[in-house]
């Protein structure tokens, strides 16, 4: 969406026409439908939890955060019903990148240069968040975590899914270090139970330093997974390397912002090496 508009009220989201909708999926959490705005089409979510705590915590992390290049846009928000209105993007949620990828058929380099974009853009997430005091909560299982991510019509990055964001130092996620996590289990995480009052300093900055480190351990799976196998991003997953093995350790984790500049060296050198293969088969 090209255009700028304050959010639509309750009263604007109950007049959108729902006779011609599309159900996308029926989460947990959410009741997602594809509907038409304005000849735009748009995601209505519907959130099925009725606690007032959970929708308060909902909507704040939307209004806090919001608008941002990182996020699913929001187009209007009915706390009283529990509606979300957001941006619709044909491709849907990445955990089916490989079917996309087929789909479009790019040229090799085309393809590969734009996996390695979708790692530079969810360093940069995992960056933005940090940097909000916040980190992602309940995404302890590759696909959920996937599931969470949007594409753009031109193929970067969003964040779809604010629903369980949690504040760094200060609230814990058990879900996240349960045994069947397929990220494993890092050494650096002592008690799951744990939860500290804001006012002690101590075990805030103990618990956020785990909070922080958790998004950096998952960072090498989900990066590894929008590259793929390909030998065409072979090159490219050789020189992630040593920053994937330094995301995968139990002390000194490197922060957001150092891996995101691994991955646009990365990026650089990729460039470098096609330009040079361009002109050698000139």
């Amino acid at each position: 969406m090209h255009e700028c508009h304050q959010w639509l009220s309750c009263k604007e989201i109950g007049k959108i026409d729902r006779k011609n909708y599309t159900r996308l999926e029926k989460k947990s959490i959410k009741r997602l439908s594809l509907l038409s705005w304005n000849n735009y089409p748009v995601v209505l979510s519907k959130v099925l939890n009725k606690d007032k705590g959970w929708n308060d915590r909902i909507t704040s992390n939307y209004r806090r955060l919001q608008p941002h290049p990182f996020l699913l846009q929001v187009i209007g928000m009915c706390r009283k019903k529990r509606l979300i209105v957001t941006e619709y993007h044909q491709f849907l949620d990445t955990h089916k990148a490989s079917r996309v990828f087929k789909q479009l058929k790019l040229p090799e380099n085309e393809e590969s240069l734009i996996r390695l974009q979708l790692c530079i853009d969810y360093a940069g997430i995992i960056e933005f968040l940090q940097m909000n005091g916040l980190y992602q909560c309940d995404a302890n299982i590759l696909h959920k975590l996937l599931t969470q991510l949007f594409f753009t019509d031109d193929l970067h990055l969003v964040v779809g899914d604010l629903d369980y964001l949690r504040r760094i130092g200060i609230d814990n996620c058990p879900t996240w270090f349960k045994k069947h996590s397929t990220f494993g289990s890092p050494g650096f995480i002592k008690n799951e139970n744990v939860s500290c009052s804001s006012s002690n300093k101590q075990c805030v900055d103990k618990l956020a330093e785990v909070h922080i480190n958790e998004d950096i351990w998952k960072l090498p799976d989900v990066c590894s997974f929008f590259l793929g196998k390909s030998s065409s991003t072979s090159s490219i997953r050789y020189d992630l390397e040593s920053i994937h093995k330094q995301c995968k350790n139990d002390t000194n984790l490197p922060l957001a912002s150092e891996v995101l500049q691994s991955y646009v060296m990365a990026k650089s050198a990729f460039l470098k090496r096609a330009n040079k293969n361009a002109i050698k088969y000139k």
